[in-house]
């Protein structure tokens, strides 16, 4: 019902992961460091690359597929480069 819910943490995706709160994460081996080379070597980024894509698959989209597929890319893009997310529609105000 706020708009909190619909912002997409990749915090939240290690936590749902490993299930584990986020002071006991190993933040190095998680989804939240995934776009930062200098603190995840390459090994781990590419064992995660296949995780990642079903995390968002699993826990984001759902079965919410857009009917327009650069959306769909973008979301995928976007969250797997650490840019922050807000999935909602247009508010009612701005479609009058």
């Amino acid at each position: 019902m706020t708009w909190e819910e619909a912002v997409v943490n990749l915090v939240v995706f290690d936590m749902l992961r490993a299930n584990q709160i986020h002071m006991m994460l190993d933040y190095s081996k998680g989804l939240s460091t995934y776009a930062y080379p200098d603190l995840q070597d390459i090994r781990t980024h590419d064992n995660l690359k296949d995780k990642f894509v079903q995390a968002i698959t699993d826990y984001i989209v759902c079965d919410g597929w857009s009917p327009y597929y650069e959306i769909n890319q973008i979301l995928y893009k976007a969250l797997m480069g650490k840019h922050k997310v807000i999935l909602g529609d247009m508010p009612e105000i701005l479609l009058r």
